[in-house]
């Protein structure tokens, strides 16, 4: 298991928010790879920051595309009330899926 030293750095710190500034997370809408690689010039990286700083770059890429070609496209005329309402009857059958599966399983 790791230890809070191993896992420790400037980068993290900020990447957690106990540094100032404080760095968006990859899967928010205000995620800036930019800010992410300026950080990484002024403090020292290590491994794990390298590690943090690629997958952060794919997943905000992904995110990115998701949102505008898909997500935004499809759910952008429905009011906040109406995705709370799919969310929750997606998530409803989504159970039932997986109590089916599981019975059927036995």
């Amino acid at each position: 298991m790791l230890t809070t030293v191993q896992i420790d750095s400037a980068f993290f710190r900020r990447l957690t928010g106990r540094l100032k500034p404080k760095l968006v997370h990859p899967a928010a809408k205000a995620f800036d790879l930019r800010e992410w690689r300026e950080v990484t010039r002024e403090d020292a990286v290590t491994s794990r920051d390298e590690v943090r700083l690629r997958t952060a770059a794919m997943l905000g890429m992904q995110m990115k595309i998701l949102r505008e070609k898909y997500i935004g496209p499809r759910f952008g005329t429905l009011s906040r009330s109406r995705i709370v309402g799919l969310a929750a009857v997606s998530y409803t059958h989504l159970d039932v899926y997986k109590r089916q599966s599981v019975n059927g399983a036995r």
